[in-house]
């Protein structure tokens, strides 16, 4: 019908619906996965210093080897990888966790990492 006007309302809105979604669910990404990646660097961190603590524990009993198993095998046992050095009575251990992404993976990034680190001294007990 000649001289009618279509309402086009609908399709600015369809636009807006468009743009606006995407941006919303990374937003959403960024907080859940942002919030999994710390919970992991926290869960890296406490681990590590659990391990170093249990590899100064075994020091005092069997020595630097004993040190390292003990160490290795917390770690093991809590399935997280991580290295253990040992010096001067330090014991260093470095730990990563990774977390899986929920909504980051549909722009492709399927996984994030927390590392932690402690270091535990032995400390000399007065007679």
């Amino acid at each position: 019908m000649p001289g009618r006007c279509r309402d086009e309302r609908g399709n600015a809105l369809s636009v807006l619906v468009v743009l606006l979604v995407p941006a919303l669910i990374l937003m959403i990404g960024l907080v859940v996965d942002g919030g999994g990646r710390l919970t992991a660097e926290r869960r890296a961190e406490s681990v590590a210093a659990d391990a170093a603590r249990a590899g100064t524990d075994a020091l005092v009993r069997g020595g630097q080897p004993a040190a390292r198993a003990a160490a290795d095998q917390h770690l093991r046992a809590v399935g997280v990888d991580g290295t253990v050095q040992i010096g001067d009575g330090w014991i260093t251990v470095h730990t990563t966790v990774d977390h899986r992404t929920v909504f980051l993976s549909l722009i492709g990034v399927d996984e994030l990492s927390g590392h932690g680190s402690a270091r535990a001294r032995l400390m000399p007990v007065a007679p």
